[in-house]
């Protein structure tokens, strides 16, 4: 009905003025009130229906605008809907590519019919679930409360390995207050053997698991230096190439400067070298044989002349044997001036027993 009004009245008012003009160009116009007022109801008419017009427009502009937010609204839900499933579909993919370190076999679930016999799932209620998705969750929650159970056992494990451990550290303490103590014994009975003359008999041969063996010149009678026997005792083995290197001599005078040092650290000393007797008589050890040095690994040298020797030589090493008779730490030279620091190796020796440390470098 507003539609056919809204119609009407232009229709009425185009009617009047092409009537008024018809009547003007025939020179027949009636009378001139009775036209003004039917002009002026017909303006009236027209102005009511503009006024209409105008509040159904800024009605229709409102209606518009609600419709406008809502449109809007659901476009911002749907633009976070769409964002939401992009984030979830990129993150289920990332999830599906992941590889663990463990084969899916290892961190699997528990087969569906080990989950239904399980007696913690019957315990906490969670089998007997048709509906697939919730018996999803309760196969991860019982996933969840299964390996709980492991972590206890596993905790309950790490405190006996920890007290166990503990036990072992007290004993360790303990043994090492008695090599301290079997220590004392051995250097007072050094003292009451120098003191007396009295060698000890040779055990004749290698000992299981050494190294080999050299002349010593340390006893009064001289006799056998075993390398790499399970003493109780730390020793060094000082290889030098001989008396004729004036830096071997000022190497060992420096060695024996630091014996006392290397007693308090329960370690004995030998230096050896492929010298004779007679050109050793002043050091520790001598006679080490060509088959010696190489199962040593040493470098072995030629002399230069006689000047120097007439056999071959070995050029520095430094062997340091714990108490079990094992190599700790070794250093190879070939050359003369090219040995590790005396000092810095009874610092190395004091560090290795305070903290116990392992023997170093077995992989390569």
């Amino acid at each position: 009905m507003e539609d056919l009004a809204v119609e009407v009245a232009p229709l009425a008012f185009a009617s009047y003025c092409a009537a008024l003009l018809e009547a003007k160009r025939s020179g027949a116009l009636p009378d001139g009130g009775a036209w003004q007022a039917a002009g002026a109801v017909k303006v009236l008419d027209l102005k009511g229906t503009h006024r209409a017009l105008c509040e159904h427009s800024d009605a229709a502009r409102e209606a518009a605008g609600e419709a406008k937010g809502a449109l809007d609204t659901r476009s911002l839900q749907l633009q976070n809907l769409l964002y939401e499933r992009h984030h979830y579909e990129k993150e289920i993919a990332s999830c599906r590519a992941w590889r663990s370190a463990y084969s899916d076999e290892q961190i699997a679930l528990l087969p569906d019919t080990e989950f239904e016999s399980h007696p913690l799932a019957a315990e906490k209620g969670l089998a007997g679930e048709e509906e697939p998705h919730q018996r999803m969750l309760n196969r991860l929650a019982h996933e969840v409360a299964f390996r709980q159970e492991y972590v206890k056992t596993l905790e309950g494990i790490r405190a006996q390995r920890d007290a166990l451990a503990a036990d072992v550290a007290q004993k360790r303490s303990t043994v090492a207050g008695l090599e301290g103590e079997m220590s004392k014994l051995l250097a007072a009975a050094r003292g009451v053997q120098q003191q007396y003359s009295i060698r000890l008999p040779d055990a004749g041969g290698k000992p299981e698991g050494g190294e080999g063996g050299a002349q010593g010149n340390g006893e009064p009678e001289g006799g056998r230096v075993e390398v790499g026997a399970p003493t109780g005792r730390w020793q060094l083995v000082v290889v030098y190439r001989g008396k004729h290197d004036p830096l071997c001599v000022t190497y060992l005078a420096a060695l024996q400067h630091l014996m006392p040092e290397f007693e308090e650290l329960s370690c004995d000393v030998v230096a050896v070298s492929a010298d004779s007797r007679g050109k050793a008589c002043s050091f520790v050890a001598y006679g080490i044989n060509e088959d010696q040095m190489r199962r040593w690994g040493l470098y072995v040298s030629r002399p230069l002349g006689p000047e120097e020797s007439v056999n071959l030589f070995s050029e520095p090493a430094v062997f340091l044997i714990n108490p079990a008779g094992l190599v700790h730490a070794l250093v190879y030279s070939n050359a003369s001036f090219a040995r590790p620091d005396l000092k810095q190796m009874v610092q190395g020796i004091k560090m290795i027993q305070d903290r116990r440390q392992p023997i170093r470098g077995t992989y390569y």
